[in-house]
């Protein structure tokens, strides 16, 4: 691994790390204005509540990493020009696609993750944050099922139900 990229990368890394813990605890913080009596009520452990915000949070992460990107790599490269170094990386013969290669790796990286959050733990955990904040953070009636969510792995689908009615008197 050459200097250049890890240089670049830590450099695109800090200001990532940056926008994903604000925009992430600006999203925990507007939440927790609407729950927080709930919570205390309640009584919760760490986990359970770590657990909710990762839940609640995780339908949107699709939306907040592709910002959190943009932002970071306009800071990074307004830093670097800034700093005259893009100008001097360019001077002594570096492309540009090597200087912008870390950014695109960690780019592509996120892409798969997202993808990854969005298949396996949004369906699940984003209905289970929202039966906990019904239930008022009551594990008592959280247990009770109203919404149900079925993953067929024979054909790779998720169905949410809603309701379910037995008729079958």
């Amino acid at each position: 691994m050459r200097i250049l990229f890890r240089y670049v990368f830590r450099e695109f890394c800090v200001p990532l790390a940056y926008c994903l813990a604000g925009f992430m605890s600006i999203y925990v913080l507007f939440e927790l204005f609407g729950i927080f009596n709930r919570i205390l009520e309640a009584k919760p452990g760490l986990g359970l509540c770590v657990l909710y915000f990762a839940g609640y949070l995780s339908p949107y992460f699709k939306w907040l990493a592709p910002a959190c990107l943009m932002l970071a790599a306009l800071y990074t490269m307004w830093s670097f020009c800034r700093h005259s170094e893009l100008i001097a990386m360019r001077a002594s013969g570096v492309g540009f696609l090597s200087i912008v290669r870390p950014m695109l790796v960690v780019a592509v990286l996120m892409a798969a993750f997202v993808g990854w959050v969005n298949e396996s733990f949004v369906p699940k955990y984003a209905q289970w944050s929202r039966q906990m904040r019904s239930a008022k953070f009551n594990l008592e009636d959280l247990a009770r099922e109203d919404n149900i969510v079925y993953h067929n792995v024979e054909n790779s689908r998720t169905w949410n139900i809603g309701a379910s009615l037995n008729d079958t008197a």
